[in-house]
């Protein structure tokens, strides 16, 4: 799906680029809470269409 050097290394910034183009016409984008998706979903968040919601966690 993303057969590009830029994403070699899933750097922030084009994996959201990536992201946020293929969510179209979708109402949610998830990521677990890891170094990846706590790095990526900030940079989503920005976007004029986006909303932020503060991370959350399942309790324990």
């Amino acid at each position: 799906m993303a057969d590009n050097a830029a994403y070699a290394y899933l750097l922030a910034e084009p994996t959201a680029a990536l992201i946020a183009e293929l969510a179209g016409d979708y109402s949610h984008v998830l990521a677990v809470a890891s170094t990846t998706g706590k790095n990526v979903l900030p940079r989503i968040s920005t976007l004029p269409w986006a909303s932020r919601v503060p991370s959350s966690t399942w309790p324990a």
